[in-house]
């Protein structure tokens, strides 16, 4: 990671229930782009997860690697 030694940073406290998720990724996922230019951005990779509560990392990975390919052809 790179961090700006000029620049103010702010921290956030985010309480995770059960069942919860977090997803860390960086921008070359959701600035990924296809043969028309189009970013697949956060709003595919969100539509991407729902419907996948309770589903394990793996299943996650697999659907988020499936539906980046769908969009870069």
């Amino acid at each position: 990671l790179g961090f700006d030694p000029a620049s103010e940073y702010s921290s956030v406290v985010y309480q995770l229930g059960e069942g919860d998720t977090l997803l860390l990724y960086t921008d070359g996922i959701s600035e990924a782009r296809n043969s028309d230019g189009k970013s697949w951005g956060e709003r595919a990779m969100k539509k991407t997860l729902m419907g996948k509560k309770g589903a394990n990392v793996k299943e996650l990975k697999r659907s988020l690697i499936d539906g980046l390919n769908e969009h870069t052809d």
